[in-house]
């Protein structure tokens, strides 16, 4: 656990992350998938750390569960070499809680800041090169069940395609300001052409 120093709620409070599940995992591969290489090289299966970290609120000595977020970090040993140094970040999801109580709370700035500083830290740590980042809101009420928190209050709101991948735009950008990214790549143009 560790405290977000010079992050703290206008109205009280102070935030810290936890990392509350990491495991190594082996996923096998489909048939399909292998088959799609050309050269036939894709492996049966790929090793990873699957991580999850959340974002709390500390308030009159509650916690309060505000950001998680998933990763997958592809490390030295996995089997195929272009996921090799590679992070993916699975799901990303957050309440509105604060904003209930804090009207002058910005999120935005919180999430940003931690994405940014996890990315950073599991490059200097870990040795991890990129940071994939799939941006794909949900298409209708039904898929609200695939969100972390599913049941969310009025001020927390879901954003549409093209207002996420903005978001991730301007967090990128506030981590290439901050030095800790370098290039931006479009992963279909790069991997898929």
């Amino acid at each position: 656990e560790h405290e977000l120093e010079g992050m703290a709620l206008p109205c009280g409070g102070n935030f810290f992350c936890r990392v509350l599940y990491q495991r190594r995992r082996t996923m096998g591969t489909n048939g399909t998938l292998r088959t799609a290489y050309a050269e036939g090289s894709y492996p049966e299966s790929v090793t990873y750390v699957s991580r999850t970290i959340g974002i709390f609120a500390n308030i009159d000595g509650f916690s309060h569960l505000l950001f998680i977020f998933i990763t997958h970090e592809f490390g030295d040993d996995c089997e195929h070499l272009p996921n090799r140094r590679m992070i993916y970040l699975a799901y990303v999801d957050s309440v509105g809680y604060i904003a209930d109580m804090c009207d002058q709370f910005s999120s935005t700035n919180l999430f940003h800041t931690c994405l940014n500083a996890y990315a950073q830290q599991a490059a200097e740590i870990r040795g991890m090169e990129k940071l994939l980042i799939w941006s794909c809101a949900q298409e209708s009420k039904k898929d609200e069940r695939q969100y972390i928190f599913y049941c969310k209050s009025r001020a927390s709101k879901n954003l549409s395609d093209r207002s996420l991948l903005s978001w991730y735009q301007s967090m990128y950008e506030k981590g290439l300001k901050d030095g800790i990214y370098s290039k931006h790549e479009d992963f279909a143009q790069t991997y898929c052409n």
